[in-house]
């Protein structure tokens, strides 16, 4: 992965990272200070997804921007009959949950990285788990490797579909479009990677 590519990729990161936060009133500001859009506005891959999002919150007051995201972040990730979920524990169909959150708790222990004093959320919330992976990756730490082929790679590709068929709002369907792409960045990267490795 050359450097433009790398930091393409750490952007995508960053962007998932941030996303799977509650929706918090300045997503929905049509300023330059908006996290979301500084996040999506220097990855080509995401025009689309930041066209239709500048595009829905023209079309709406803020306050009903807000209420739509939140809507939509409930009945994706926290009702009862959400289709998906923002911990990791939920999204590994073939491993128990329990057995899930130990794996991770676990792998936390040996890059040596636990949640901050002021995280309120599981340590398997997905912000944490793409923040570490973007960590791991700049760092050059090839424990970002695992990371990916036991933890994200395994559920990424039908949360990217769940969320682009069961979104409501344009800022969802795209976080499942990013997701996607992230997927496909690390199918890319992680097979680059092996054949280094077996050349060396």
């Amino acid at each position: 992965m050359n450097e433009n590519d790398a930091e393409r990729f750490l952007r995508m990161l960053a962007f998932l990272s941030y996303s799977f936060e509650v929706p918090a009133p300045a997503w929905v500001d049509l300023t330059p200070d908006n996290p979301i859009l500084t996040l999506l506005a220097p990855i080509d891959q995401s025009d689309d997804v930041f066209d239709a999002y500048v595009q829905w919150l023209e079309s709406i007051p803020p306050d009903a921007a807000m209420h739509h995201l939140r809507r939509d972040y409930a009945q994706l990730f926290v009702l009862p009959d959400a289709p998906a979920s923002v911990y990791l524990h939920r999204l590994m169909d073939d491993v128990p949950p329990e057995e899930t959150l130990q794996n991770w708790v676990r792998f936390l222990h040996q890059v040596q990285r636990a949640p901050d004093a002021q995280w309120h959320e599981g340590p398997d919330h997905l912000t944490l788990v793409f923040e570490l992976l973007a960590s791991l990756f700049m760092e050059g730490d090839e424990r970002w490797v695992p990371l990916a082929e036991s933890f994200v790679l395994p559920w990424l590709p039908s949360f990217s579909t769940t969320l682009k068929e069961n979104a409501s709002t344009p800022f969802y369907k795209g976080v499942g479009v990013m997701a996607g792409e992230v997927n496909h960045a690390l199918d890319s990267t992680l097979s680059a990677h092996h054949s280094d490795s077996v050349e060396r």
